[in-house]
């Protein structure tokens, strides 16, 4: 038992002595919990605001969405070929019966 008393003995370990008066106790922790309330406010705005605009963003992709699908409807429909048919009889076209080519000659590439 004495071997055991003397070894606690060699390896005692001082405790630091701070002592801390109720009263700053009572303030550092007023102070951390206000600090952590304005902390959590700020988060709970800006998450708030975040939601909103990304709610907003899809609505608006929706719609840009819709307004495609109505555009490829409409240019689908204009490029019918029922509308070029009346396009060329309003422009007075006519069908061509013979077809003639230039023929250019060998040498030349620009004549007078």
């Amino acid at each position: 038992m004495n071997n055991i008393l003397s070894l606690n003995l060699l390896f005692r370990v001082k405790k630091p002595h701070l002592k801390l008066s109720l009263k700053s106790f009572y303030f550092l922790s007023t102070v951390l919990l206000s600090s952590l309330l304005v902390f959590y406010i700020f988060q709970v705005t800006f998450l708030a605001k975040e939601t909103f605009l990304l709610q907003n963003y899809q609505k608006r992709a929706n719609e840009l969405a819709r307004d495609n699908e109505n555009l490829e409807v409409g240019l689908s429909q204009g490029n019918s070929l029922e509308k070029i048919g009346s396009l060329v009889g309003s422009l007075n076209f006519e069908k061509s019966d013979k077809v003639r080519y230039l023929q250019i000659l060998e040498g030349q590439v620009v004549s007078k």
